[in-house]
């Protein structure tokens, strides 16, 4: 994630303000389908660790 995702994230949980996550909607979908796919490849489809190391 992007410092700037992450501010936005902060800022939605400190305040409520949804206005920069939602600016930031595109990159946290791409994030999230990237990770997916990690987590696939991985072969950690249940609850449990997997190893994605130094992501963020």
């Amino acid at each position: 994630m992007t410092k700037k995702t992450l501010h936005a994230l902060s800022v939605l949980a400190l305040r409520g303000e949804t206005d920069e996550v939602v600016a930031n909607s595109h990159e946290l979908t791409e994030i999230t389908r990237e990770l997916k796919q990690l987590i696939a490849d991985a072969g950690s489809e249940r609850l449990e660790e997997a190893p994605i190391y130094g992501y963020v």
